[in-house]
């Protein structure tokens, strides 16, 4: 039952456009992908997931807890890197350089975004014997709303690319932009 109720906290939380942080990740990090390139956002969500399954353990496990303010100075400036890393790769003709640096944002922001969620986690799990549990259900519903957010990327890149003709670079151009000015705020109020 604590896996379910988790699973539907976590997907709540990322998907909650009142605390949209985590959300602008999910859309930043899914820009430069369409549904030909599906398995490559599949490698990307599953870095993601997994550094996130690991900071959370280490949360958890009182091995590493990140200090929340830095956390938070952290989380919209993995937002801003991430749509960054599609200007570069707009910029070079190989997809392996921009794959890479998606990767190693990926990588990284599993971390920082696992770190952020503890501390809004710890206080719901603080009494609980069993930990397990509720970071996988945890997990899972971070990587369902990370899911429900690259369909609407790759249906509204079907929309604007294959049926109104929209040239790839202006898509990813103009969401980009509106990732990096929605994070800016977020930026500002968490500089510390």
């Amino acid at each position: 039952m604590d896996f379910l109720f988790y699973a539907q906290w976590a997907l709540g939380r990322v998907l909650n456009f009142s605390a949209y942080g985590h959300l602008l990740y999910f859309i930043a990090l899914a820009i430069a992908f369409t549904v030909r390139e599906w398995k490559q956002m599949a490698a990307l969500a599953f870095i993601f997931v997994t550094t996130f399954y690991v900071a959370m353990a280490l949360s958890v496990a009182n091995i590493y807890i990140a200090p929340e303010w830095f956390i938070n100075f952290l989380v919209p400036t993995s937002i801003v890197v991430a749509a960054l890393c599609n200007f570069i790769y707009l910029s070079y003709d190989t997809d392996k350089l921009g794959f890479s640096l998606h990767g190693i944002v990926a990588f990284f922001s599993g971390f920082i975004h696992g770190f952020s969620f503890y501390h809004y986690f710890d206080v719901l799990i603080a009494l609980k014997e069993d930990k397990i549990s509720p970071i996988l259900g945890l997990t899972v519903g971070v990587e369902l709303s990370q899911i429900l957010v690259i369909l609407v990327i790759f249906a509204m890149a079907r929309i604007f690319l294959d049926r109104l003709g929209l040239k790839r670079s202006i898509f990813m151009v103009v969401l980009s932009l509106l990732a990096i000015s929605f994070a800016i705020p977020l930026l500002i109020a968490a500089y510390p």
